[in-house]
């Protein structure tokens, strides 16, 4: 879930994986907990890291 700006409730964010291939859906899975830490460094308030995490996989 993210609170975007000018919204009033959070949404989800959601990426399609390819089940087809097996090596791209477990890269993309395996970014999923960068993803969570980064996001979560940003609502603390640690927007230095979150920029390091999410800079290291975008």
């Amino acid at each position: 879930m993210v609170n975007k700006p000018g919204k009033g409730e959070a949404v989800k964010v959601y990426e399609g994986i390819d089940a087809k291939s097996s090596e791209i859906t477990g890269r993309k899975l395996g970014t999923l907990t960068r993803f969570t830490e980064a996001l979560s460094g940003y609502d603390a308030g640690k927007c230095l890291e979150a920029a390091q995490l999410f800079g290291d996989w975008v």
